[in-house]
């Protein structure tokens, strides 16, 4: 039986002090931010009572859509996150926006791996547009489904149509499935008591018919706070499965013999990842080129067009964060 030296290097003592100082040695050389949100738009054309947007800010009051000479100096930042985690829209949607594959087009091949987007998958998307989206070498998109049940599906997503979304979804699916390289397709489900005893049927459809990569299972996030309004707790009081039935739900899903991820109720975060997410460093990036630097409880805003080298000095905030 041959010997997995990385796995015994992993199991001594001294690894995580290596690991430790290869990652603080790394960080000097090339910062990196933990996460990157690039909103191109800020408007979408749907609802959902459980959508974290407060549609009455101020904000969204005004639809805004990034030009593109803003994005040719934005696009470049990608190189400050690492696979994945530069976010071209995710609490928006981002096929809304007029030159949205022109966009996509616009990206190194080099930073396209960097590159995640997430859409609800109900608006119109041509042939043409699935066809070349196959074709680009992005890390993941990211399809939210509620249901393949067509009641349950529009009661979740409000205003969406469930033929509208399933079309896409199959001529997608049939672009991708003739490239052998296209980019991973992820579906996030969100769960409640409409949809729990779905959820197994749910993996196994869209890995069987949908060409899923993974499925991320994700509990409501319910914290108080301007981006929840009272309908948002309505529906989700009603609907939210009770926390007590939450581990015999997720002991149905042990016998499912496809790749997918729990994201747990907030109750069940531990104060080690509570002080690990309060460490990321976050960059926000909103469609009018205004951009936000969060780590712990430090704020600082810019303006893409009063940066003269944004690398330069996105990885200088990163050093002395």
């Amino acid at each position: 039986m041959p010997i997995d030296l990385k796995k015994m290097l992993r199991e001594t003592l001294i690894f995580p002090i290596f690991k430790n100082i290869k990652k603080a040695i790394f960080n000097k050389v090339s910062p990196q931010y933990d996460r990157i949100f690039c909103d191109i738009t800020n408007i979408c054309n749907l609802r959902c009572p459980h959508c974290y947007n407060n549609w009455a800010d101020e904000y969204l009051q005004k639809s805004l859509f990034m030009t593109m000479e803003h994005f040719e100096k934005i696009i470049p930042i990608a190189s400050l996150a690492s696979k994945g985690m530069f976010y071209l829209s995710c609490a928006f949607e981002p096929t809304l926006h007029p030159k949205f594959f022109e966009m996509l087009k616009k990206i190194p091949h080099n930073l396209q791996k960097q590159i995640t987007f997430t859409t609800n998958l109900t608006t119109n998307i041509s042939d043409n547009t699935f066809e070349k989206l196959s074709a680009m070498r992005i890390h993941a998109i990211n399809i939210s489904i509620e249901s393949f049940v067509p009641e349950i599906y529009e009661q979740s997503r409000k205003n969406a149509k469930y033929d509208r979304f399933i079309g896409n979804l199959d001529r997608m699916v049939y672009f991708f499935k003739k490239e052998p390289k296209s980019p991973p397709i992820r579906f996030i489900t969100l769960v409640t008591k409409l949809n729990a005893q779905e959820i197994p049927s749910i993996i196994e459809k869209c890995h069987t018919l949908y060409h899923a990569f993974e499925n991320e299972i994700r509990y409501p996030w319910i914290t108080p706070g301007p981006w929840n309004t009272s309908a948002n707790f309505d529906w989700l009081n009603k609907f939210t499965l009770p926390l007590s039935d939450w581990k015999l739900f997720t002991a149905s899903l042990k016998k499912v013999p496809f790749r997918f991820a729990l994201i747990p109720p907030r109750e069940d975060f531990g104060k080690d990842q509570e002080n690990k997410k309060s460490d990321l460093k976050i960059l926000w990036i909103r469609p009018d080129g205004v951009l936000r630097i969060e780590q712990e409880k430090s704020v600082n805003s810019f303006h893409i067009d009063s940066i003269a080298n944004p690398i330069r000095f996105l990885k200088k905030k990163l050093l002395i964060l």
